[in-house]
């Protein structure tokens, strides 16, 4: 008897037109023999379409038939694999190069911690600050700012403890930052032209100030450094003296400033309720 043919794959089922369509054929009617084959079978008859869809098996054709099938679909298997592999090679190798070309971008991205303003303090001193917390918002139209003062968890203990409103100073250890950017407006509803929301626009620079009494004994404590923010390039750079507010080669710039705060252990900010 013969063979039962191998199970129909519903879940991978192509209708034949598509089959003839694949095959470059315009009608899948004739079972005839096509002589431009190679095999000497025609590819997009129905006995082919029949058989790439699993719905009859070889044993169920003549011995001659079954030869020329045989013959024909380890060829098209040979076809189908090399044109399934050459494009699948040439994707794997775009992506092994996008890979390439990303890991080659972040190796060459700027490593701000390893800035340092000359004969100053290092970007470094504040490695983390970007999660740390908040300790208020500043806004300053007259310079055209926006900024945002954070602290480390010392300081920021302090400052839940009291200081300096308690009359104490920030105990070494203590380091604040203040982030700045330009002004945006927002004038998309809700808001508008006539009543816009003021938020962050683009960076601009980074500021800090840390507490070392046996490193800064000259400024009361404190070391202050600032680094500029380039967002065409996205790079950081040690402030100079071209910068704004000027920065000399050292870790007294804005000392002299601060002393309108002595009161305050030459800290502006306070702690605001929350």
């Amino acid at each position: 008897m013969p063979g039962r043919g191998p199970k129909f794959d519903y879940a991978n089922f192509v209708p034949m037109s598509t089959f003839c369509e694949s095959k470059g054929k315009v009608s899948c009617n004739s079972s005839r023999v096509d002589e431009a084959s190679p095999e000497g079978y025609n590819p997009c008859s129905p006995v082919a379409y029949l058989q790439s869809t699993a719905l009859i098996d070889t044993v169920h054709l003549t011995s001659t038939n079954q030869s020329a099938l045989g013959s024909y679909f380890k060829k098209a298997e040979e076809r189908t694999m090399q044109r399934t592999l050459i494009p699948a090679i040439a994707i794997v190798a775009l992506t092994l190069a996008a890979l390439g070309s990303l890991a080659s971008s972040a190796q060459n991205k700027q490593d701000k911690y390893t800035l340092k303003i000359p004969g100053g303090l290092a970007f470094s001193e504040i490695r983390g600050y970007e999660t740390w917390q908040v300790v208020a918002p500043s806004f300053t139209e007259a310079s055209n700012v926006i900024r945002v003062i954070l602290a480390n968890p010392v300081m920021i203990k302090a400052y839940q403890e009291g200081v300096p409103g308690n009359g104490k100073p920030f105990p070494d250890g203590s380091k604040i930052v203040k982030l700045e950017w330009r002004p945006r407006k927002l004038t998309d509803p809700p808001f508008s032209s006539s009543a816009p929301d003021t938020v962050p626009g683009s960076f601009a620079e980074v500021e800090f100030i840390v507490k070392d009494s046996k490193r800064f004994p000259d400024t009361h404590g404190w070391g202050y450094a600032m680094f500029d923010y380039d967002a065409a390039s996205g790079t950081f750079a040690p402030a100079t003296s071209a910068s704004k507010p000027p920065v000399n080669n050292d870790a007294k710039c804005g000392a002299a400033c601060h002393t309108l705060a002595a009161s305050k252990d030459y800290i502006f900010t306070a702690y605001p309720k929350r």
